[in-house]
């Protein structure tokens, strides 16, 4: 029996044809979400604007995280929530500078974080000995908006990240970063996933 060898031609995505083009965009359409792509620290840490804002300084707070979590549910379609299980606060004081806590106030203050079902984390702070004040619960409330803006922040930033990631810039640009080749038809040459 005689076997023949054929040798098939393969370009780089920008000497495809514009049809084909096309084509290797919707075949690789999930490239950069296949993995998880959300799986990364530092959603909730602080900005060089939110630092100077609070006057925290990187003495306080240095390259560690502020923030840990032990997982991260979201939803960036119709659900809209990002929910942090298992957070934790690495630095107490850089978290009262954040939630604008006076010193005085956070040592009767006790808090948590709750997620209930397709919500967003959300943090709850209680007094430990007596009731807060009328002045102080103000403080506190403002302190609870700021972490549900923070946590908001989060959601907005995995939302633009998931959009970048799906759209044709994003998945062109993983494409010429590794070089993916293609065939004529925009097919490409090698298995992705394996």
């Amino acid at each position: 029996m005689e076997t023949k060898e054929i040798t098939l031609q393969t370009y780089t995505y920008d000497e495809l044809s514009e049809e084909a083009k096309e084509e290797a965009i919707e075949g690789m359409s999930d490239i950069n979400i296949f993995f998880e792509w959300w799986d990364y620290d530092g959603h909730l840490d602080l900005s060089v604007k939110e630092m100077k804002d609070r006057h925290i300084t990187d003495g306080e707070y240095p390259e560690s995280l502020l923030f840990s979590h032990k997982h991260l549910y979201f939803d960036v379609d119709r659900g809209q929530y990002i929910q942090f299980d298992g957070l934790t606060v690495n630095n107490d004081n850089v978290f009262r500078k954040l939630l604008r806590i006076p010193k005085r106030l956070w040592g009767n203050c006790q808090y948590s974080f709750e997620s209930s079902r397709n919500s967003n984390t959300r943090l709850v702070i209680e007094s430990l000995d007596r009731d807060f004040t009328p002045k102080q619960q103000a403080i506190v409330d403002r302190a609870i908006d700021i972490f549900s803006d923070k946590v908001h922040e989060a959601w907005v930033n995995l939302r633009n990240t998931y959009e970048y990631e799906v759209s044709k810039e994003g998945i062109e640009e993983t494409i010429r970063i590794n070089d993916y080749r293609f065939y004529e038809d925009g097919k490409c040459s090698k298995t992705i996933y394996a």
